[in-house]
């Protein structure tokens, strides 16, 4: 079951108004997605966005049912190409920047509920800034394992399991860190009892210790 609820998503009856102004698209496991002035809504599956700059690669997010990306295109002086690749296999509402101008005519609140969750991406991004900052590396690391918790986890017995398949340089970009900094770190967890790994994903055990490196990591 999930564990937190998720304040960057999409409700039920938002996802149904806006249908009709898009079209499904559906993609395999490990398709690349590309498309410009074009906002995803995700009905099925996880995907995960990422930034190309030459050959270097920072992945930023990992997102699920109810979530969209791609919303720099609703800017008019905007060409932004996105940039995603679907983890597992996927149900997307691909809607075009006209057409969702459409949409929240029909449908204002639309653009309430739009807002409200670009205003919490837009904290998270500031939270993400602060970290960088001013925080460790050990911090940040417990930063996004705790917040995946809240958005992936699955509470069983043993802990909080978090359902994706997160490799040490995934967590490397995420943090703004290296690989053999990530290996450390997560092998320092699991000595501390807090990380377990569960068949290619990580297993929360100790979710108050994990907390509690978030403002005491060094």
């Amino acid at each position: 079951m999930q564990f937190f609820e998720n304040s960057t998503k999409l409700s039920e009856i938002d996802i149904k108004n806006i249908e009709p102004f898009g079209v499904l698209n559906r993609f395999k496991e490990g398709e690349a997605i590309s498309a410009t002035n074009t906002i995803f809504v995700i009905l099925e599956g996880k995907i995960k966005i990422f930034a190309l700059h030459g050959d270097k690669k920072k992945t930023l997010a990992y997102l699920d049912k109810g979530e969209f990306f791609g919303e720099m295109s609703l800017s008019e002086d905007s060409d932004t190409t996105v940039c995603a690749l679907a983890l597992s296999a996927a149900v997307l509402l691909a809607v075009p920047r006209k057409s969702f101008k459409k949409a929240v005519i029909s449908y204002p609140e639309l653009s309430f509920q739009f807002l409200k969750i670009l205003s919490n991406k837009l904290r998270q991004a500031d939270s993400e800034i602060e970290s960088l900052a001013f925080g460790s590396a050990l911090s940040r690391i417990a930063k996004i394992l705790f917040g995946f918790c809240q958005k992936y986890g699955e509470k069983t017995d043993k802990g909080i399991l978090i359902k994706l398949n997160l490799s040490h340089q995934d967590l490397a970009e995420l943090s703004g860190s290296v690989r053999e900094v990530v290996s450390r770190t997560l092998s320092k967890f699991y000595k501390l009892e807090i990380l377990s790994a569960s068949n290619g994903n990580i297993l929360v055990k100790d979710i108050d210790k994990l907390k509690l490196t978030i403002t005491q990591g060094s």
